[in-house]
């Protein structure tokens, strides 16, 4: 939950919970109101969130913790007694320079510090981590009731046996001859202690890996194979658990073999010959035709004469024409009315003729008998990402729009957080998954119509190729 002066409940114990989930709850909580009621926070939480009606499980350990930034407005001693009458592991997080230490130690005994909330991601989430998962060491009192060997593990332990022949009797603690026993399924009880796959055998078990994992010498935990020390990769590749990806620079693309980086024809995601300039991939074809043989023309080139229904379009064509003049996808010749090459309405053209140019930077009509070089470009349905670099935790990447749009949602294959952008703006987050990013007049002639921007991997790390854009 949140608070301020009002209680913003973000999400509870009845919920689903899953991790994705989890995670967008507090990538979206918002950051608004005002005053600091932790008192009345702790009682509400106490009243409302931690009790077996709110779906807590008395089974499971229950750790809360409170952060505050200031002092509170009212008295928190009655909060903060319910709070320690919820029998749960009560953490009081303070950050920065406006934090009532003495408030806080009336909190909770429990206490971490933080300059700022920088401090979050570092040392502040390091204390917290170690407080509330402390392991209890069962082992240590009287052997955890093993008559042999006792092995603590995070949250529980298990009994073994270390002599041959010997085996674990039914209450799991006892060791007697093995062919005194019928087969007892170690792997139902935590898993034979096992980090990954269990399998049963008459007389013990097996601890097994999945693939890109292998057993470590206690024969009990998996760990990762660096797949990349093998160098599978011609350019890029970066090592996962269980696995491995391989990734290319900008200037190149994927095969199908998953292994191997070709060179791309152009820049961007153009085709040879063409560039990326605005929202689309042109191309000026220096050949003086007339309208109807400069339209043929783009359309054997597999695109069409560009259009300019938006003045930022208009700008990067005129930036690629300079002083001289070229067709470009704008005409009557229906007779109803000038049409971009796109479909949209144009109105107040000037000039004299039934098709469309572009002129010194200016967009006018023409004759369509002159003969001028002309502007042609292929559309781009849906845009594109790129990383132009990579590192361990995020990436820098570089977004290529769809034709005339001038904004888009970036969607990506796992939970991401911290995103940035520039020559764009971050204008919709409504998930971990997924940003919505826009860009103006001044920012597409600034950047050549691509916006770029930089990102955290949340969980897990992955390739360019598997980012979709919509």
């Amino acid at each position: 939950m949140r608070y301020n002066n009002e209680m913003n409940v973000i999400t509870t114990f009845a919920g689903d919970n899953a991790l994705d989930e989890a995670l967008d709850a507090v990538d979206n909580t918002p950051y608004d109101g005002s005053g600091t009621l932790t008192g009345a926070a702790l009682q509400f939480a106490a009243d409302n969130l931690l009790t077996e009606a709110a779906s807590r499980r008395a089974e499971v350990p229950l750790v809360v913790v409170v952060f505050t930034d200031g002092a509170s407005n009212d008295d928190v001693t009655a909060g903060a007694a319910a709070l320690a009458a919820s029998g749960g592991n009560i953490i009081a997080v303070g950050i920065g320079e406006g934090v009532d230490r003495v408030e806080l130690a009336s909190i909770s005994a429990t206490n971490v510090y933080g300059a700022s909330f920088a401090d979050l991601e570092g040392n502040v989430l390091d204390q917290v981590i170690a407080l509330a998962c402390a392991d209890v060491d069962e082992c240590a009192t009287e052997n955890g009731g093993c008559s042999d060997v006792c092995t603590n593990t995070g949250g529980s332990f298990y009994c073994s046996c270390s002599g041959e022949g010997m085996a674990l009797s039914d209450d799991l603690r006892t060791c007697v001859p093995a062919d005194t026993l019928a087969n007892i399924n170690e792997c139902a009880i935590l898993n034979g202690g096992c980090s990954h796959g269990c399998e049963d055998t008459v007389a013990g078990y097996n601890c097994t890996c999945p693939a890109g994992l292998y057993l470590g010498a206690n024969g009990l935990s998996c760990y990762d194979v660096n797949e990349c020390l093998g160098e599978p990769c011609s350019h890029g590749c970066v090592n996962t658990v269980g696995g491995f990806f391989c990734e290319c620079p900008p200037t190149h693309y994927l095969t199908d073999s998953g292994l191997t980086c070709a060179a791309r024809a152009s820049g961007g995601d153009c085709g040879a010959g063409f560039s990326p300039h605005g929202t689309s991939c042109m191309q000026v074809n220096p050949n003086l035709l007339d309208y109807a043989s400069a339209s043929a023309a783009c359309i054997a080139a597999g695109g069409r004469l560009a259009s300019v229904s938006s003045d930022s379009a208009a700008y990067h064509v005129g930036s690629l024409v300079g002083a001289g003049s070229a067709w470009v996808g704008l005409d009557n010749l229906g007779g109803a009315g000038f049409v971009f090459s796109d479909g949209n309405a144009a109105v107040n053209v000037s000039g004299e003729g039934g098709c469309g140019a572009v002129s010194a930077g200016a967009v006018g009509a023409q004759g369509c008998a002159v003969a001028m070089a002309s502007v042609c470009e292929t559309v781009r349905s849906t845009g594109v990402v790129f990383f132009s670099r990579t590192w361990g935790t995020g990436a820098q990447g570089v977004l290529y729009f769809p034709t005339g749009a001038s904004s888009a949602t970036i969607v990506f294959p796992a939970p991401v957080r911290s995103v940035v952008s520039w020559f764009g703006s971050v204008v919709e987050r409504p998930n971990s998954r997924s940003v919505t990013i826009a860009q103006n007049f001044i920012e597409s002639i600034s950047s050549g119509g691509q916006a770029e921007f930089v990102f955290e991997f949340a969980s897990s790390s992955f390739a360019d190729y598997n980012v979709s854009v919509n």
